[in-house]
């Protein structure tokens, strides 16, 4: 056997607590030690968890635990089938910090730094059980410092450590009351509660938070990892990644697809979900283009579900695909996905949905969309969502209801439900629960009346006042005074509405009314500070991100500090828009 004073230094002992009472032998005290070997891929607050309930079960017993370890395994060791195997720098360096606020655990790298082998369980247990003799023999003489090996039931490599006559017991930690089995104190077996909290701990969580990493699943990813930890593989440093390039690498985060989830996700964190089944919505139309009924629809749909019990994580807008087949009034794809977009980038609730506008000539029905959404979410949440149901409900006018024939239900068999959205007053004698067909109030003031048609009409008539109405604040902004770069790149749909950017004199009279508009606004002192100027342009348009405010400002030119002269930075837009020529 090797001499454990060679290899104490893989087991730290700061953290070892004596009992408090005496330092000199009791034989009344029970020592035992924990010790929780695994892949750590990584650690997690799950194996923290087992480690307290298994400390908790053998103060019961009688024992005095003086401390634990978690033990990464060899990168040779048996991995399951499949595993994302990282390295034993990083996994050590995350299993460190997750115990870091645990002052009776600590990490040991005797397992994970053989030279050529991995090591059996039984020599893990075996060598910590020496180091303990070496080091605390002389307290308790008449007895060994017992060794348990903590694991879950599904964990059968643990049975290699169990040997009850050298002081190396078991304590199982099980997931579910189909693991519980019959403990044996005196052969030094013992086993905890069921693990219920924070996700099934006790089963293979590395793969489900590897999983949960790459889909982003921050809600599962926050819900096991401590708080630090959770920060530092989701959103780590320039330096940090630099550190373990190649591990990060592997929890890169994967495509978001069709369905943009940022906003589900800050809702999930918010909403109180414990107990009540979970619900997303979806609308889908032409949407040519999107107007402030689509997404009040959304708004109504979703205070319908929330009297009947529901959580309502998000919605999406879904225009549908390919309207020249359809015999719509042709709106390019890109621009009433922008018009989309534009209509709720200010909105917390609604994201706009490219599955139909994407799906080329085929036509999809409310079904197909419902389903979609719902394996899309399914799978990018699985593991936040594994023990929840979840709903999806197409939202539609009375109208699209009869015409898609889902009066009387979508799919509900399969968690997919419909909430009609009425013009005027909501007729509640056509809900039917049982099949997930629910009525909504109706769409409140003007908006009730609104359509895309009614919308083109307004623009083809010049109607400027109609259409700020109908559409959201950075929409309307986008449809009526496109730059000139955003008529270039959607001319068609532009000239389908009978919008046109005004040049030579017109130009110039909106460029002096500007500087008018602006010098009058700022009084003598005829500067803007840079934060203020900001403001004033997200004030028009929501949509502009830091990076295209960055852009823009870059040009503006100051005069001190951040102050910019105002007239010099409106020159600077037009001329920058003067060379780009626009096709007739």
């Amino acid at each position: 056997m090797a001499q454990p004073s060679r290899h104490s230094d893989a087991w730290p002992l700061n953290r070892v607590k004596l009992p408090p009472y005496r330092q000199a032998s009791d034989e009344e005290a029970l020592p035992a030690v924990l010790l929780l070997s695994g892949p750590l891929n990584p650690a997690h607050a799950g194996h923290v968890k087992m480690l307290l309930m298994a400390r908790d079960r053998l103060l019961t017993a009688g024992y005095y635990v003086l401390g634990a370890w978690l033990s990464p395994w060899h990168e040779l060791a048996n991995w399951p089938e499949g595993a994302c195997q990282l390295s034993t720098g990083f996994r050590m360096h995350i299993a460190e910090q997750t115990v870091r606020d645990h002052d009776w655990i600590s990490i040991s790298s005797w397992e994970s730094s053989m030279p050529d082998r991995a090591p059996t369980s039984d020599e893990v247990c075996s060598q910590l059980q020496d180091v303990m003799t070496a080091h605390f023999g002389s307290i308790w003489t008449k007895r060994s410092v017992s060794v348990f090996f903590v694991c879950s039931s599904q964990f059968p490599r643990a049975l290699q450590a169990y040997a009850p006559a050298n002081y190396q017991g078991i304590i199982v930690v099980p997931a579910d009351t189909a693991d519980v089995e019959l403990e044996v104190p005196k052969n030094l077996r013992f086993q905890t509660g069921i693990i219920h909290d924070v996700g099934t701990f006790a089963k293979d969580n590395s793969t489900d938070l590897h999983r949960a990493l790459r889909h982003k699943d921050s809600m599962f990813v926050n819900a096991v990892l401590e708080p630090s930890v959770a920060k530092y593989l989701q959103h780590p440093s320039d330096s940090e990644r630099g550190q373990f390039p190649q591990d990060f690498d592997k929890l890169t985060v994967l495509p978001e697809g069709p369905w943009p989830f940022d906003k589900l996700r800050k809702r999930f964190s918010q909403l109180h979900t414990e107990g009540r089944s979970l619900a997303v919505l979806v609308a889908s139309g032409s949407m040519s283009p999107t107007h402030r009924g689509h997404v009040h629809m959304l708004w109504q749909a979703r205070a319908r579900l929330e009297v009947a019990g529901y959580a309502v994580l998000a919605g999406w807008l879904s225009p549908s695909g390919d309207l020249l087949r359809l015999g719509k009034s042709y709106l390019q794809d890109e621009f009433r996905e922008r018009v989309a977009e534009l209509s709720v980038v200010d909105d917390d609730f609604v994201s706009v949905g490219t599955l139909e506008l994407r799906n080329g000539q085929k036509p999809t029905e409310p079904a197909d969309v419902a389903s979609a959404l719902q394996s899309a979410v399914m799978t990018r949440f699985r593991a936040t969502l594994s023990r929840k149901n979840l709903h999806v409900f197409y939202v539609c006018g009375s109208d699209a209801a009869r015409k898609h024939r889902v009066c009387k239900g979508l799919l509900p068999a399969e968690g997919l439900g419909v909430v009609m959205v009425p013009r005027d007053g909501p007729d509640y004698r056509l809900e039917i629960p049982s099949q997930l067909v629910m009525v909504a109030e109706h769409t409140p003031g003007e908006s009730a009346a609104f359509s895309s048609k009614k919308l083109r009409e307004a623009f083809r008539q010049g109607d400027t006042s109609l259409v700020a109405r109908m559409m959201m604040p950075a929409a309307a902004r986008f449809a009526l005074s496109p730059t000139a770069l955003e008529m270039h790149a959607m001319q068609a749909s532009f000239d389908a509405l009978g919008i046109k950017i005004p040049g030579g004199e017109a130009t110039s009279h909106m460029r002096q009314r500007l500087k008018s508009s602006l010098q009058a606004w700022l009084g003598p002192s005829g500067t803007l500070r840079m934060a203020d100027l900001e403001r004033l342009l997200r004030l028009l348009d929501p949509s502009w991100s830091r990076q295209d405010m960055e852009a823009l400002l870059s040009g503006a030119r100051c005069i001190k500090d951040d102050l910019i002269a105002p007239d010099v930075f409106i020159d600077w837009v037009f001329t920058q828009t003067d060379g780009i020529k626009v096709e007739k």
